[in-house]
């Protein structure tokens, strides 16, 4: 178990990763606290190597620190506040985007999330297909990202000039990438597109999140993840040991019981 503190506010994190079935491993993740204690929690999910996601997960931070402005507000109790806005996190995401196109092989990529927790907020930024959701302090789920598959953005795409195969069964760009957008992936830029899915979420609203690769959303709908985690804190308990067992136990049921054959990385954030 491992904890951080983010203006005054106590949380704890547990992670799994696993290879699954694949003879390589391209997922990778973040944890950080930035400069002005903004909490960072970010998942990469490679494809056409590892240079992307590893890239993105080793600079991240900097990356951040870098780009977001520390807008200043001052409180009636005349404390200072720094708040993120969505054009920031754009350009977070442009700058990795342009970063990862320079630094790696062309037909290199990866998926981004990333969720940013200030001292009201928890700020999600998604493009690709790793996704999160959060379970709110009466046991709901929310879906606070969204999957950027080529099907989904099919008309963007052919509008652009992209030809969309379906040879394998699945929709692809040119018979190579099945995501519409992505960080990377510079020999297909012209139609493959970094701009982030942005949401928001209150703080003290919040109980737990998850944030996963697509390992795990590929055979989990985020109400079925959410009932099998009701499921385990019911037959184990909600004692830190047992939610630092949390996330190996979903990768377990994604690989050997729903039969993911991706690589999965699964983070467990819990807050209050």
């Amino acid at each position: 178990m491992k904890l951080k503190s983010t203006h005054g506010i106590l949380l704890s994190y547990y992670i799994a990763v696993a290879q699954g079935k694949r003879s390589y491993m391209e997922d990778m993740y973040c944890v950080s606290e930035l400069e002005h204690k903004q909490v960072m929690f970010a998942v990469f999910d490679g494809h056409g190597g590892q240079c992307a996601s590893q890239y993105c997960a080793a600079n991240l931070t900097s990356v951040c620190n870098n780009v977001l402005t520390k807008r200043r507000s001052t409180s009636a109790s005349g404390l200072h506040r720094y708040k993120l806005t969505k054009a920031e996190i754009d350009a977070v995401f442009m700058k990795l985007d342009e970063d990862v196109c320079h630094e790696c092989p062309s037909h290199c990529g990866t998926t981004a999330l990333i969720m940013l927790i200030d001292e009201h907020n928890l700020y999600f930024a998604n493009c690709g297909d790793s996704m999160a959701i959060v379970i709110d302090t009466k046991g709901n789920v929310h879906t606070v990202s969204e999957e950027h598959k080529v099907e989904n953005e099919k008309a963007r795409l052919e509008a652009a000039g992209a030809l969309i195969t379906y040879d394998d069964g699945m929709a692809r760009i040119f018979r190579q990438l099945n995501l519409a957008r992505a960080l990377g992936d510079a020999q297909l830029k012209e139609y493959v597109i970094s701009d982030p899915y942005q949401q928001s979420f209150p703080l003290k609203k919040a109980q737990k999140v998850v944030l996963a690769s697509d390992g795990l959303w590929d055979v989990f709908t985020p109400y079925e993840l959410g009932a099998a985690i009701s499921e385990y804190e019911i037959k184990y308990g909600t004692s830190s040991e047992s939610l630092s067992k949390l996330p190996a136990w979903l990768i377990n049921k994604a690989i050997h019981e729903h039969g993911s054959s991706d690589n999965v990385t699964v983070i467990v954030v819990q807050l209050g």
